[in-house]
């Protein structure tokens, strides 16, 4: 079954060639339809065709429930968890979830990946996280692209403190051909003095090529402007 983009194609063709036929008495009717159609059929054979978006990301949602694709720093808590095995915190689609949670007094939980690109090409990051809860200054989740330091080529933070649900975000960054993505983070809950560590999620990440300008996108309006064409050509005063 042919869909409904490809069938205004055809009715847009049938119309053409159907008032091509009705006009060839007069010579200036069959130059203006040519002229027409001069401009409409390389829209025509420019249809518009979606984009596939792949991932570029390895293992972005955890499912293979390890890490596998990623590098963990050494010195964390983090682990892929499954729903129920950390109160507070769930997949947010799918069975796993990294959850990222510091060691103290090591450094922030850090997870990286590896991505193999186009230089100067523009993609497009996105990613979900939530926080299992955590005390009043003690909780930052950082992204970063090329930078092992998480206050430089910072592409997104979130430093807010206590338990909140899955946020999705997502940005552009440039491939150089060989790129990282880091994301670093730190919960911690105190009660009584104790400090012990929490967890933030990740789940769902993915890059992916941001498409540019798709031949064809203006068809419809092309198919629309040539058939009122058509028509008041029709329907135009006919001089004596």
């Amino acid at each position: 079954m042919k869909s409904k983009f490809a069938q205004s194609i055809v009715g847009a063709r049938r119309i053409l060639f159907t008032r091509e036929n009705s006009m060839q008495s007069s010579g200036r009717g069959r130059a203006r339809i040519a002229a027409i159609a001069g401009i409409l059929l390389p829209w025509l054979a420019c249809s518009p065709a979606a984009a596939d978006a792949v991932n570029l990301i390895q293992n972005g949602g955890f499912e293979t429930g390890n890490f596998t694709g990623w590098s963990l720093a050494s010195g964390s808590n983090s682990i892929v968890a499954q729903a129920g095995q950390i109160p507070g915190l769930s997949p947010h689609s799918g069975t796993y979830f990294a959850a990222l949670g510091q060691n103290p007094p090591n450094p922030l939980a850090t997870l990286s990946q590896t991505i193999s690109d186009t230089p100067g090409q523009l993609l497009q990051l996105a990613f979900s996280y939530a926080s299992a809860g955590s005390c009043i200054h003690c909780q930052v989740f950082v992204a970063t692209w090329n930078s092992s330091d998480p206050f430089q080529n910072v592409v997104f933070v979130d430093n807010r403190s206590g338990a909140y649900p899955y946020q999705t975000v997502a940005g552009t960054v440039i491939g150089t051909g060989s790129d990282v993505v880091t994301f670093f983070a730190q919960s911690l809950i105190s009660n009584d003095s104790v400090v012990t560590p929490s967890f933030i999620a990740l789940d769902d990440v993915s890059l992916s090529v941001v498409p540019g300008p798709i031949a064809g996108a203006g068809l419809p309006g092309a198919i629309a402007a040539c058939v009122g064409l058509l028509a008041w050509w029709r329907r135009r005063p006919r001089r004596a």
